[in-house]
């Protein structure tokens, strides 16, 4: 991590106690205190400012892989004539009707989730999708994932989900991962 030029992580330290850090017992004047305390906030808005950055940017290259997903998987016939972006689904969970916007709809067929990431966790945008296939018969679930993924980066809570909310239920749901070099989606799960 980087700091401002004139800034140490010991301003935080003495921002804090008041005291130098460099001289254990000697205490900063108000003024000294002050300096340390603007040094370390304009750390931590460096800080803040290089998350945001990179969030961005792993936002629009995520949108970039789900444009060229949903482009090669109609150059592989696997979206028919009929297929949505983002369609909006409603699903009651512990009561309360709560929304999920998958990636592609194809009519009545399949709900795609697009994902660009290291690691797929159960999060509650892959709970709603697992409800709202178990409420809508005929449609089949899949989750592609970019060729970033870890070896082992599906976690269990995700797989126990598909598991016993779909495969269980006689629906389908598969993960897939997109090979970049070859252009083709391999089958990683089930």
């Amino acid at each position: 991590m980087r700091l401002l030029p004139g800034a140490t992580v010991l301003d935080i330290q003495e921002a804090i106690t008041g005291e130098n850090a460099v001289r254990p017992g000697i205490e900063l004047s108000g003024t000294e205190q002050a300096a340390s305390a603007a040094n370390a906030s304009m750390f931590a808005v460096v800080a803040l400012a290089a998350k945001i950055t990179r969030l961005a940017k792993n936002c629009r290259e995520g949108q970039k892989f789900e444009k060229e997903m949903g482009t090669i998987l109609e150059e592989l016939g696997q979206l028919g004539n009929e297929h949505t972006l983002h369609q909006l689904f409603r699903v009651v969970q512990a009561g309360k009707i709560k929304r999920t916007f998958p990636d592609i709809t194809v009519q009545g067929q399949a709900m795609i989730e697009i994902k660009r990431v290291l690691q797929l966790d159960l999060t509650t945008q892959f709970q709603r999708q697992i409800q709202a296939v178990k409420d809508n018969p005929g449609m089949r679930y899949r989750i592609i994932v970019s060729d970033i993924l870890e070896a082992d980066g599906i976690h269990n809570s995700l797989k126990q989900a598909l598991q016993v909310g779909l495969l269980d239920n006689g629906i389908s749901a598969t993960i897939e991962k997109y090979d970049s070099a070859q252009r083709i989606l391999v089958r990683i799960w089930p």
